[in-house]
């Protein structure tokens, strides 16, 4: 199985790049998917760190992950399956700004 990472904002600055070609033999978890992420590149400690709430064991506030369009809650996101082709996964970290 083939699976597509976008990552946005910081994420990208932090990994180096805005997307990352995947291969699995089987239906990852999203877990899997962001603890290979972890892995291949030298700054995934780093990427990890800025969607993972150790405390919690779930995805931190406000982050927003994305599969194939649909959101993932941070309650189920860590356990999603992610099951068919054409997959594509979006990570966007927390956004801040606006008019005070």
């Amino acid at each position: 199985m083939e699976i597509e990472v976008r990552v946005f904002a910081n994420l990208r600055e932090i990994l180096g790049t805005k997307q990352i070609h995947l291969k699995f033999n089987t239906e990852p978890t999203i877990r899997e998917v962001l603890n290979e992420i972890r892995a291949r590149f030298p700054s995934g400690e780093a990427f990890f760190a800025e969607l993972y709430d150790s405390t919690t064991d779930r995805i931190k506030d406000f982050v927003k992950i994305m599969v194939n369009g649909k959101i993932l809650f941070k309650e189920e996101a860590l356990n999603y399956k992610v099951k068919g082709e054409n997959i594509v996964i979006a990570i966007f970290p927390p956004v801040g700004g606006g008019i005070f």
